[in-house]
């Protein structure tokens, strides 16, 4: 009984000591600490089951991660309530990915989130249709889908900011990108664009968000007859 103790003790122990550590920063562009960035490791495959954690950052932006096994991990951060972009959401993030050895302490490189441009767009709903599309089968129901496209980064829907009886202001945090494209789908609506009234079920415009040139729109919609 002593020598099978003995020997899970000394397979506990080693497991522990090859298992590895963690830790870096997180950064604004200017290279600034973020203090409560929201920070998540996954581990990359080829692997049974993906080990992963989270944690938080300090007052100086560190993070720490213990008790990691060895793998290519990929590092994500997110600030809740404010303007950064995730690193992991963008095609063009090569230093959120790391490498850790049996019993390693690894610095990860510097996690430098760099803050988006918010565009806003105000859909003019005088007669309450989105309002009233709530209460009505999903079949019959308008459907207004506002949907941006910047260069080398994944579609970003829209998300309605704020509701009154007279309409909505979507919003959508992207990054700075020229020739970012802002695609508008209406069905079961009739839909004006900055006063053109279009014809079909929805447009595309090219937009440019800019630091300091926020683009915004204004749209108007009414229940489509037939």
């Amino acid at each position: 009984m002593a020598h099978k103790l003995l020997t899970f003790f000394a397979v506990v122990v080693q497991s522990s000591a090859q298992n590895g550590v963690l830790q870096g920063t997180v950064e604004s562009s200017s290279g600034q600490a973020i203090q409560k960035a929201y920070v998540t490791i996954q581990q990359r495959p080829p692997v049974d089951r993906p080990y992963g954690a989270s944690t938080e950052t300090d007052v100086s932006g560190r993070y720490r991660f213990s008790g990691i096994p060895s793998g290519i991990f990929r590092i994500c951060a997110v600030v809740p309530g404010s303007d950064y972009l995730s690193p992991c959401v963008s095609m063009n993030q090569p230093q959120n990915v790391v490498t850790i050895g049996p019993g390693a302490n690894v610095t990860a490189p510097p996690l430098r989130l760099v803050k988006g441009i918010r565009i806003l767009v105000r859909v003019q709903d005088a007669t309450g249709v989105l309002a009233a599309a709530a209460r009505e089968p999903l079949a019959d129901r308008p459907i207004l889908s506002l949907r941006v496209e910047p260069p080398n980064y994944p579609p970003i829907l829209m998300t309605a900011r704020d509701s009154t009886p007279t309409g909505r202001t979507f919003e959508a945090l992207v990054p700075d990108a020229p020739n970012a494209k802002l695609h508008i789908f209406a069905r079961k609506l009739e839909l004006a664009v900055e006063g053109q009234v279009l014809s079909g079920r929805g447009t595309t415009r090219e937009i440019t968000p800019r630091p300091g040139n926020a683009p915004s729109m204004d749209l108007r919609i009414n229940r489509r007859r037939n």
